[in-house]
């Protein structure tokens, strides 16, 4: 996927000061991530808090704040352990204010693990009725 750019109102509306995590329906997940497999895709969470933006860099260039992030946990039948975990980093650019950058998957240092982190148990579940804004 690399960098790619995301309406800002598909994150806009989970956003919160303490970066609370939410779980994505299919009828919500970001329509970038449209093309896993639902027989691959677990589950995905999305936290999203500009308050506490950072500097994030792309190759060494200074290209946004970091503001969030999306975890995708996907079946690992192929691997010792029952799940792998990608994350991708949400920037908000410091040349556009009209969308949000997903750069990513990156692979974190639990990207195998044994089962969901308990962090997430009780996350709050994004159910809206109209999808998510296409790019």
């Amino acid at each position: 996927m690399s960098i790619k750019e995301v309406p800002r109102e598909v994150f806009d509306e989970i956003a919160s000061p303490q970066c609370e995590p939410v779980q994505f329906t299919p009828e919500t997940m970001p329509a970038c991530f449209s093309g896993l497999p639902s027989d691959v895709l677990c589950c995905a969470y999305g936290s999203v808090s500009p308050e506490q933006a950072i500097p994030y860099f792309n190759r060494g260039a200074p290209i946004g704040d970091l503001i969030g992030g999306v975890d995708i946990y996907r079946h690992s039948p192929d691997d010792p352990v029952p799940l792998n975990r990608d994350w991708y980093a949400l920037v908000k650019p410091y040349d556009d204010s009209r969308c949000y950058l997903l750069d990513g998957p990156k692979r974190p240092h639990d990207h195998w693990l044994e089962q969901i982190p308990g962090r997430l148990k009780g996350a709050r579940i994004w159910d809206r009725t109209e999808p998510t804004p296409e790019v």
